[in-house]
């Protein structure tokens, strides 16, 4: 393996990690993490890949960085430089093969400085893992904000449901009951949310009906007025 280029310093000290097994074998998961036209589909849009030490990534949502090291099947670790979402942090990719036609994937974003921003990218990063699993399973991937909407649902229900009963819920629904942050603003690890596949779907916007108007003398109408509001770009 060709050494790997010197390692910028990190902002921070904290570290966003999510890890899961699926049952498929370890080079169609390796696909799916490396090839653009796949991650077109579950994970971002107009995806660009050099996949090699020196190379670099970028995709639509400001994802951008350098491969600092590249073991085919089994290892990436590259830089994170998008400007929008904790630059100047490392993101690394380990596959292991539990058992034959099974891969063991965990995603860890290293060097973030707050701890918003550690909640945030895991957010993201349980997002992406749930896509992924999506993708394998089925062929699509799992767009980011249903998945917001589906996480936020499952934890007010839990609230007031057993153990048991929650887990079989979130078995039903096909996820792993996540950490999510409150604030509307966070968003997924590598931008905003898309449509089709995974964080696909440049950043919808979601219809928001603002009602307004002043009564003018008893007989006077409120007036409603629409507004489209966008998400935000990313944590």
């Amino acid at each position: 393996m060709s050494a790997s280029p010197e390692r910028p310093a990190l902002a921070g000290g904290l570290t966003a990690a999510v890890e899961r097994t699926f049952e498929t074998p370890v080079d169609i998961v390796w696909a799916a993490l490396t090839r653009p036209e796949i991650l077109g589909v579950w994970f971002t849009t107009r995806a660009e890949v050099d996949l090699r030490v020196g190379g670099r990534y970028s995709n639509a949502d400001g994802d951008c960085g350098e491969f600092l090291e590249v073991v085919e099947g089994r290892k990436l670790v590259m830089t994170w430089e998008n400007p929008e979402s904790c630059p100047g942090t490392r993101v690394e990719i380990q596959l292991d093969e539990p058992v034959a036609g099974s891969t063991h994937v965990r995603i860890s974003q290293t060097g973030l400085a707050r701890e918003a921003d550690r909640a945030a990218q895991l957010e993201g990063w349980h997002w992406a893992i749930d896509s992924l699993e999506s993708f394998l399973k089925t062929g699509a991937g799992m767009p980011y904000e249903p998945w917001k909407e589906l996480q936020t649902e499952l934890h007010r229900r839990a609230a007031t449901k057993t153990f048991e009963e929650a887990e079989a819920e979130r078995r039903a629904a096909g996820v792993v009951l996540a950490p999510i942050v409150a604030s509307p603003a966070a968003a997924k690890p590598a931008a905003k949310a898309r449509k089709g596949g995974g964080r696909k779907g440049r950043s919808s916007a979601k219809g928001a009906a603002a009602r307004g108007g002043r009564k003018k003398g008893r007989a006077a109408k409120k007036k409603t007025s629409t507004k489209a509001r966008r998400k935000p770009g990313r944590r």
